[in-house]
């Protein structure tokens, strides 16, 4: 399946109705950045306020390409009462999210004779105490 990432800045104010409005509307996801700074530069923020840090908020909403994106960002702007942003859509190839979400965890030694492992990689020493589990299911975390 093919997707689209419709790309648009807002002011702070207009980030959690449209937001809303774009998942409501039909959107797969909605993610926010800072849009004044490159993504290696940003800070992070933990606030519980549910106030933006941010003047301005780069939303990225996750679409399917069918129906067409921009009517679906019409939709969203009139259902949230704010007028159409400037916007771009970008194309999102087609990827195994799972494959590519699972490189980032590699084994990890906790002592001399123990590993944590994932479950789709072999233990580095078989010998060891291995704790085999899946990353993000574990405990109940949700990470």
């Amino acid at each position: 399946m093919t997707f689209a990432a419709l790309v648009l800045v807002v002011k702070a104010e207009e980030v959690d109705p449209l937001s809303d409005a774009l998942l409501a509307a039909g959107a797969l996801s909605v993610s926010c950045e800072d849009a004044n700074v490159e993504p290696a530069a940003e800070t992070p923020h933990f606030d519980e306020s549910g106030e933006s840090v941010w003047a301005r908020v780069k939303l990225t909403a996750l679409c399917k390409v069918q129906p067409e994106p921009g009517q679906l960002l019409l939709r969203a702007c009139d259902l949230a009462g704010i007028a159409v942003p400037i916007h771009e859509l970008r194309s999102v190839p087609d990827e195994d999210w799972v494959a590519k979400s699972r490189e980032q965890f590699a084994p990890i030694r906790v002592s001399e004779h123990l590993w944590i492992v994932p479950t789709w990689r072999a233990p580095p020493e078989p010998d060891a105490v291995n704790l085999v589990l899946d990353p993000g299911l574990a405990f109940g975390t949700g990470a």
